[in-house]
C-alpha cells in the first residue's frame, strides 16, 4: 500500500532544509501538489497519510495553476469567407514526429478547404517534399473526386 507520509519524509530531507515549520508545511503541500498533477489542496488534504495546515499553504505559489486559469481572448471573426472550393486552403506540417511510422515518415502536411472544410494530411519523410506534394495535390483531388 502507498505510504504517502514515508514518501514525503525520503523526499522532504532529501530535497527541503528549510527549518521553519511553516515553510516546511508549505514546501511540502506544494510538493504534493505537484507530484499529484496538481490536485487542488482541498482535494490534498482527504489524502490519507498527508497532513499540512490548510491555514500556511499559499495556493497562490503555482505558477502552472495560475496559467492555467487564464483565459484566451477569443479570435477576431474573419469576415472572409471563400465561396469557391479551393479558393482559399489552410496549410500545416506539423515536424518532426519524435518517432517515425513504419514508413520512416515523421513529417505531416495538412491541407483544409476553406470553403468545404475538406482535409488531407499526407505522411512525408522529409521537410522538403511538401512543395512538390502541394503541387500534386490539385491532380489527385480532381482524380478522386
Amino acid at each position: 500500500m502507498f505510504n504517502a507520509y514515508a514518501s514525503l519524509q525520503i523526499i522532504k530531507h532529501s530535497s527541503y532544509e528549510d527549518s521553519d515549520s511553516k515553510n516546511i508545511q508549505q514546501s511540502s503541500a506544494n510538493l504534493w501538489h505537484l507530484i499529484f498533477g496538481h490536485i487542488l489542496f482541498s482535494k490534498l488534504k482527504h489524502i490519507q497519510g498527508i497532513h499540512f495546515n490548510t491555514n500556511k499553504v499559499d495556493s497562490a505559489i503555482c505558477v502552472s495553476c495560475s496559467l492555467a486559469k487564464h483565459t484566451y481572448l477569443p479570435y477576431t471573426r474573419n469576415e472572409y469567407s471563400c465561396k469557391v472550393p479551393f479558393g482559399f486552403i489552410h496549410m500545416d506540417i506539423w515536424s518532426p514526429y519524435r518517432i517515425s511510422t513504419h514508413g520512416q515518415y515523421r513529417y505531416f502536411f495538412t491541407i483544409v478547404d476553406d470553403c468545404t472544410r475538406a482535409t488531407w494530411t499526407y505522411l512525408l519523410k522529409y521537410k522538403s517534399q511538401a512543395l512538390a506534394t502541394l503541387q500534386i495535390h490539385p491532380q489527385s483531388v480532381s482524380t478522386h473526386c
